[in-house]
């Protein structure tokens, strides 16, 4: 009796020592939506395989971490290429003793084309948001918290479409 109660102590001794982690937080999610401010383009491609073909402008879709490509066409001979940048915040580890690490928080990010230039708005809840414009060039960065947006883009002239356009404009 004295051997299982020596081994008992032993072993609780043991485990308090070590510490029993929590569970991992959940990874944040993100998502992604493409809008226009106020003349809508005549089409908008982009290589992020979470948008789908004939996405609807406005509506947010779940979107994998990663660097994007994209080009949309204001008129027919002026356009806008560059890239994105999507990061998700990840769960926080679990801590010691059953304490459960926190949840990455979800975002939501839409990019607006705009003639002028490409901006974005980034918001959880309340909506935060956030623009920059340069009339020829567009480099910006937003981090908040674990998340980070960039978007990088150059005014084009005379060029035509590199890739089947997600979205066509049909008010031409």
């Amino acid at each position: 009796m004295k051997r299982i109660l020596l081994m008992s102590l032993f072993l609780i001794g043991l485990f308090f020592l070590n510490g029993c982690p929590g569970s991992d937080g959940e990874d944040g999610r993100a998502y992604m939506s493409i809008s226009f401010s106020d003349t809508q383009p005549l089409s908008y491609w982009d290589n992020n395989p979470s948008m789908p073909y004939g996405l609807r402008y406005g509506r947010s879709y779940l979107s994998e971490p990663g660097i994007f490509d994209f080009e949309y066409f204001v008129t027919e001979d002026q356009s806008w290429a560059g890239t994105y940048e999507i990061y998700i915040e990840e769960g926080e580890k679990g801590h010691d003793f059953f304490v459960d690490g926190d949840d990455g928080w979800d975002i939501y990010l839409t990019l607006l084309r705009d003639p002028d230039g490409p901006t974005f708005q980034r918001y959880s809840n309340p909506r935060d948001t956030y623009d920059g414009v340069d009339i020829n060039s567009v480099d910006m960065e937003q981090n908040a918290g674990g998340y980070s947006i960039r978007i990088k883009a150059e005014k084009q002239f005379g060029q035509t479409p590199g890739m089947s356009p997600k979205v066509i404009s049909s008010s031409r």
